[in-house]
């Protein structure tokens, strides 16, 4: 599992220009299935969490969470 540290766009895909379904905000638990790399080289997580009382599985950048 890991922890959002800063305020975090969760994204359908692992691209920023993706489609952001949600913001998480700081000090919320998610749960980490997968670590992926974009074109660019940079790391992304596929997490799975429930947020306000809905589920959401996506990607956020590497730099918003702490494992």
């Amino acid at each position: 599992g890991g922890r959002v540290i800063r305020n975090a766009h969760h994204h359908a895909d692992r691209r920023p220009s993706h489609k952001v379904l949600v913001v998480i905000s700081e000090g919320t638990k998610v749960t980490i299935s997968e670590s992926v790399k974009d074109g660019s080289g940079s790391l992304w997580y596929h997490i799975t969490v429930n947020y306000g009382g809905v589920n959401y599985d996506g990607y956020v950048s590497s730099q918003y969470i702490s494992k």
